[in-house]
């Protein structure tokens, strides 16, 4: 039993690893393709709104 939640736990340890990794490049990917840079003036939505717009 001991082994097997060991197991269990290098297994989730490795994939809160790959997680944590993806979002930091999705992140830097975003920045670096202008997606965070801020939106229109006076508001709107545009940071979020940039994210999930087809093309955007």
């Amino acid at each position: 039993m001991l082994v097997l939640l060991r197991v269990a736990l290098a297994v989730l340890a490795i994939a809160c690893a790959y997680f944590v990794f993806h979002t930091g490049d999705l992140g830097a990917k975003a920045v670096w393709q202008g997606r965070l840079s801020g939106g229109p003036p006076g508001g709107g939505g545009g940071t979020v709104q940039q994210l999930f717009t087809p093309g955007g």
